[in-house]
C-alpha cells in the first residue's frame, strides 16, 4: 500500500505541474500560481518522505521539508486573497497575515524538532490551513461572491474540498487497507483543479470588461 500512498501524492504533484504550465499562465495571478506549484512540490516531497526504502532520517527530513513548503503554500493563497480583493491597502491586514504565517511556521518547527515527521507534528499545517485557507482565503471569496458567483464558487468549493481532506486525514480511521490520507490526496488534486479553473475563468471575464 505504500506505493499507492506514493502514487496519490504524486498525483497531486502532476496535477499541480499541469495546472501551473497550462491554466495558471492565463490567470495573471502570480501569488496564486505560487500556491499551486508549492502545493504540488510539497506533495512530491511527501511522496518520497513516506518511502520506507529510504533511510529513516531521510524520510523524517523530507516530511518536515514537505510541511514547511505546505505552510508556505497556504500563506500564498491567503496572501493572494488579501491582494486580489484589495485588502492589502490596509497595513494591519497585511501584518496580521504575516504574523499568522510566522506563528504557524514556528509552531510547525517546534513540533517537528521534538518529533520530526510524525502525524501529530502535522497539526500546525491543519490549523494554519483552517486559518489561512478558510478564515482568510475562502471567507474573502464568499464576501465577494456576487461579483462573479460561478467562478468564485468554484474557488470556495475547492477550499471546502481541502478542508474535507484535512478532516478525513485527521479523524477517519484506516478501513480495509485504505488509508484516509490517500483519499485526502485525491481530494486535494481535484480541489486544485476547481480553484484554478475558477480563477482562470474569472480573469477571462475581467479581461472582457
Amino acid at each position: 500500500m505504500i506505493w499507492f500512498y506514493f502514487g496519490t501524492n504524486f498525483f497531486i504533484l502532476l496535477t499541480g505541474i499541469f495546472l501551473y504550465v497550462t491554466w495558471c499562465k492565463s490567470t495573471n495571478q502570480s501569488i496564486y500560481n505560487q500556491f499551486v506549484i508549492l502545493t504540488a512540490v510539497s506533495a512530491g516531497i511527501a511522496a518520497f518522505g513516506h518511502l520506507e526504502i529510504l533511510p529513516i532520517l531521510w524520510q523524517k527530513g523530507l516530511l518536515v521539508l514537505s510541511r514547511i513548503v505546505n505552510i508556505l503554500a497556504i500563506y500564498s493563497f491567503a496572501a493572494h486573497s488579501v491582494r486580489h480583493f484589495g485588502y492589502d491597502k490596509y497595513s494591519g491586514v497585511k501584518k496580521a497575515n504575516v504574523l499568522l504565517f510566522l506563528a504557524g511556521l514556528s509552531w510547525l518547527l517546534v513540533l517537528n524538532y521534538a518529533n520530526p515527521g510524525s502525524k501529530t507534528a502535522f497539526l500546525p499545517v491543519i490549523v494554519y490551513g483552517a486559518v489561512g485557507m478558510v478564515g482568510i482565503g475562502m471567507l474573502s471569496y464568499i464576501i465577494h461572491l456576487k461579483e462573479d458567483f460561478k467562478n468564485y464558487l468554484n474557488v470556495v468549493l475547492g477550499v471546502l474540498l481541502i478542508l474535507a481532506s484535512a478532516v478525513i486525514f485527521k479523524l477517519i480511521p484506516e478501513v480495509d487497507g485504505i488509508k484516509p490520507s490517500d483519499v485526502s490526496h485525491i481530494l486535494i488534486a481535484f480541489a486544485l483543479i476547481l480553484m484554478t479553473y475558477g480563477i482562470k475563468k474569472n480573469k477571462q471575464n475581467e479581461s472582457k470588461k
